[in-house]
């Protein structure tokens, strides 16, 4: 890629990326500079050490030394944090956001309507290499820059691109049920076959067993 890739927001899921994604670039000849940022500098310390990546000085700091921002903050810390994610970025950077709930729509109100945005929705086995990601894009974001992305979702797993109405379909699914034995029920009935092409079901089952 030969770009820098800036990770905001590394705990369970966005660590987990970084992680998977670090491993592999080892021995590339055209690897990408790796940045994060936390807030907790010790936690922050140690993940730069395991992945190589280097620690950003702030939230404003990774942004404007990233060409691709993946966005591992949680749904409620978008209200505090995109007004300054959104001083530092400029158009020619792509934004990544992975949280719930979270629109194309509405990181465009913030960053802009010429902005290149994807967002994504990995499952819980991300964290063993085992995800599949629904990734979906706006149309400003073109076929060569969108590979380089999906290449980063493929580290921990597969990687699909989905229209954006479906993300809430596979958020939400896992979270409407009491138990497992239900959810393994749905995903193997009839009704659901003729409702999801066949990585989708198979998304809900791999999140289970994980």
């Amino acid at each position: 890629m030969g770009k820098t890739i800036g990770f905001l927001g590394v705990g369970n899921m966005g660590g987990a990326i970084l992680r998977g994604y670090a491993a592999g670039l080892t021995g590339s000849s055209d690897a990408p500079q790796l940045l994060a940022y936390r807030r907790s500098t010790d936690k922050l310390d140690a993940l730069c050490k395991e992945t190589g990546a280097k620690a950003a000085e702030s939230v404003t700091d990774l942004v404007k030394r990233s060409d691709v921002l993946v966005l591992g903050i949680k749904p409620y810390q978008f209200e505090e944090l995109m007004p300054e994610i959104t001083a530092a970025f400029t158009q020619d950077k792509l934004l990544v956001s992975m949280a719930a709930g979270i629109t194309i729509s509405y990181l465009t109100g913030y960053v802009g309507e010429d902005a290149k945005i994807v967002r994504i929705m990995p499952n819980t086995p991300a964290m063993v290499g085992e995800a599949i990601t629904a990734v979906s894009r706006n149309a400003n974001v073109g076929d060569e820059e969108f590979e380089a992305v999906m290449e980063i979702f493929r580290a921990i797993g597969r990687a699909e691109e989905v229209d954006e109405d479906l993300i809430p379909i596979l958020a939400d699914t896992l979270q409407d049920y009491d138990n497992v034995e239900v959810i393994l029920q749905d995903f193997l009935t009839a009704d659901l076959k003729n409702f999801v092409p066949e990585w989708q079901k198979e998304y809900g089952m791999v999140t289970v067993c994980a």
